[in-house]
């Protein structure tokens, strides 16, 4: 019976060390910064549905010069690899989703471990807290448990990981539609051919699920157990106290993403949350006894943003700036790291309506320049305006 016991402890033990093994080879949710090999496990396709802990655990496994947090808008859009970076380990640690009690958690232990230069997009989206966050996104970030080594789901991800990496073998994993890169970047390499049933989509799940969140249907800025205005509060506190270089920038989204705010009926709302903003970047100056950190607004209605959508399954006319009406590409992220940090770096010169920096002093006449060009916008696109129209009326 010994010996019985013994063979099957040794053949149990044998089989976990297998699975540890390819686990660790394969890597699929990109936890223990294992080599990627082409044709084997250069693309990581799982991370998708494993992003928090893959983004969570990328924050603590290294000590970063620079990170770049937000929502996904940030993690699609801003590549850690602009040359604003250079010279500097640079991770995107920017989420799906990612509230601002993330945003400070994932920022406060990357500037306690050296992290001195930041970039963080700012989102509407994540304002209202009738929005339900992922139960995990308010956790403190932490190595990833090496029990996954032999975790059964892990290994299922490894033989996914294999199948897609023997389908689709590239060297660099942004030669394809969708992956993760080792800094955190979500890069993609080509446009959808679907993009305006794509932008349809999105303004209808803006307009629908996120802006204001079924059953309710309300928007809140704060309530009695989260108020994520407190957390940006902390963050810019914690900022001045680490002399952390930090920029602050409202997303490009594209035009159709501020219409689906205006029938949202939260216009008034989206100006007060850039007013909040503003008013906390000054008074967590003053309290310190620095200089506001610097704020752009890359939204509203400029030349960036009004791009036009293709027709519905047109993949041949050139599209540059947007996957759908809420994420923008890299070259439009590039665009705006270049706008912050005085660069040089875009193909693209970019233009001079793109991106105002906001303090004080002349936030209200950039609110009513935004205002203004909406209006003007409305005359110039009227048949994507009556489009827009015309769903958020079917919407309702």
């Amino acid at each position: 019976m010994k010996r019985y016991l013994l063979t099957v402890a040794c053949v149990a033990a044998a089989i976990l060390m297998c699975v540890a093994a390819i686990n660790s080879l394969i890597d699929p949710w990109a936890l223990w910064g294992t080599h990627r090999y082409p044709g084997l496990s250069v693309l990581k396709p799982s991370i998708g549905n494993h992003e928090r802990e893959f983004e969570h655990n990328l924050a603590v496994i290294k000590a970063w010069d620079a990170i770049i947090l937000g929502t996904s808008r940030s993690d699609r859009g801003l590549d850690p690899q602009h040359p604003a970076f250079r010279g500097l380990r640079t991770a995107n640690l920017a989420i799906d989703g990612q509230p601002p009690e993330e945003s400070f958690n994932l920022f406060d232990v990357t500037t306690r471990r050296g992290a001195r230069k930041a970039v963080i997009g700012l989102d509407f989206v994540a304002a209202n807290v009738v929005l339900r966050t992922p139960p995990d996104s308010m956790n403190v970030p932490r190595p990833a448990s090496w029990s996954r080594l032999i975790s059964m789901n892990v290994l299922r991800a490894s033989f996914e990981t294999i199948i897609e990496n023997r389908r689709h073998p590239v060297s660099d994993p942004c030669n394809s539609d969708k992956a993760w890169r080792e800094d955190g970047f979500r890069c993609a390499s080509s446009i959808k051919e679907n993009l305006r049933a794509d932008a349809r989509n999105s303004f209808l799940l803006h307009l629908n699920s996120l802006y204001r969140p079924k059953p309710s249907r309300e928007f809140s800025f704060a309530n009695p157990t989260r108020d994520p205005m407190k957390a940006i509060r902390a963050l810019l506190e914690r900022a001045h106290e680490r002399g952390v270089d930090l920029r602050l920038l409202i997303s490009p989204s594209h035009a159709w993403q501020w219409e689906a705010i205006y029938y949202s009926k939260l216009w008034d709302q989206w100006e007060e949350w850039k007013r909040r903003i503003v008013e906390l970047n000054r008074d967590t100056a003053e309290a310190s006894g620095s200089p506001p950190f610097p704020i752009w607004d890359f939204s509203g209605y400029n030349s960036i943003t009004t791009e036009k959508f293709p027709p519905a399954g047109d993949s041949t006319t050139p599209v540059f700036g947007y996957w759908e009406t809420s994420h923008y590409t890299k070259a439009v992220g590039d665009m705006v790291l270049d706008r912050i940090f005085g660069t040089r770096f875009s193909s693209t010169p970019v233009p001079a309506d793109f991106g105002v920096s906001l303090d004080v002093t002349n936030l209200e006449s950039h609110l009513t320049t935004i205002r203004e060009q909406r209006r003007l916008w409305l005359r110039d696109h009227k048949e994507e305006a009556e489009e827009l129209e015309k769903l958020a009326r079917e919407a309702h």
